[in-house]
């Protein structure tokens, strides 16, 4: 009897997968319901902490693969302001909080400088200037 071999992966996911999954998860982490128990959580502001990643985690992995901050920045920031309505108003056991808005605006932010830090050795160098010749910066 022949068994399957593993799968092997020839070359890492591309950061837009990588993207796509992260705000796959971000969609399942805002808009699922809650609980009527909710879950204790041993840190103090855990619930801040995960809403700062559901944000940073796919602003950042978007500007890494390219996404133009212009597209990414009014997205992100209507995620914000929709998925705290949506909280409100029509997701059993979950309310829309000013705090959690803040904390998403946090993530953003962290999101953007990722982004940045991930994509720096994408970026073209500029070329050494000849002797006599000047440098585009001056």
């Amino acid at each position: 009897m022949k068994t399957a071999s593993p799968i092997r992966l020839t070359q890492p996911p591309s950061p837009l997968f990588l993207a796509l999954l992260a705000v796959a998860g971000q969609f399942v982490g805002l808009y699922s319901p809650g609980s009527p128990d909710p879950l204790i959580l041993p840190i103090p502001g855990a619930d801040k902490i995960v809403h700062v990643v559901l944000f940073a985690v796919p602003v950042a992995l978007l500007r890494w693969a390219g996404v133009r901050l212009r597209v990414v920045l009014p997205l992100a920031l209507a995620q914000v302001v929709v998925s705290e309505v949506v909280q409100a108003r029509w997701i059993p056991y979950r309310a829309g909080e000013l705090a959690d808005a803040l904390a998403d605006l946090v993530g953003i932010g962290l999101g953007v400088l990722g982004g940045w830090w991930l994509g720096r050795d994408q970026r073209p160098a500029e070329p050494t200037p000849r002797v006599g010749q000047r440098s585009s910066r001056s």
